[in-house]
């Protein structure tokens, strides 16, 4: 027999119209529209400590420093953020890559805008990279998602991030980045990502 405590907590979860899915997501149901609606959403920042990290090696590194390492398991995820990049040399790109385990179904999209008033790339104020598939796509676990070419020493770009993974079983879900061109560094100044399970 469950406890006073523990009927009071459902009951009052069944008032709010809230219950806790078999993967263990609580969601709630809109008394006004009936749609189900995902609670909670992982969020993980670069700290200061790892702030303006520079990317100086064409094999992808670690973003984030190890501040930004997502454990997931076999579910539908999205995954949102923001990393504020800046350019080093004139004709550098910027590299990232996903890395989790194993999906059924991966939906890549990454939005680079130039955000100062530096000589803009190519005429260009942003431009969108994006791939999708259903065991792999460019850009996760394998080749990179490329920014295009940067232009000139000290531009500074906001990467937008919106992807969805379906996974086939657990694992670490993290962002790396590299040198488009060996020799042309440039620099993960902040930023942050977040997580859902959906």
């Amino acid at each position: 027999m469950a406890s006073d405590k523990s009927y009071a907590l459902e009951r009052r979860l069944n008032l709010l119209n809230l219950a806790v899915d078999s993967a263990g997501i609580l969601r709630y149901t809109s008394a006004v529209d009936g749609n189900v609606y995902t609670v909670g959403t992982c969020i993980q920042q670069i700290t200061g400590s790892n702030h303006n990290k520079v990317i100086s090696s064409t094999s992808p590194v670690d973003v984030s420093g190890g501040d930004i390492a997502f454990g997931v398991g076999a579910k539908r995820y999205n995954l949102e953020g923001l990393i504020v990049a800046s350019s080093g040399s004139a004709a550098g790109t910027r590299n990232y890559r996903i890395t989790g385990p194993g999906v059924s179904e991966v939906e890549l999209f990454v939005r680079f805008d130039q955000v100062n008033t530096a000589t803009l790339v190519s005429g260009q104020t942003h431009t969108t990279y994006q791939a999708a598939g259903t065991t792999s796509a460019t850009g996760y676990n394998a080749w990179f998602i490329t920014s295009v070419a940067m232009n000139n020493n000290g531009q500074v770009f906001a990467d937008e991030f919106r992807c969805s993974f379906t996974f086939t079983g657990s694992g670490t879900l993290q962002l790396q980045a590299a040198e488009g061109t060996g020799g042309d560094p440039w620099t993960v100044n902040y930023g942050y990502l977040q997580l859902t399970a959906t």
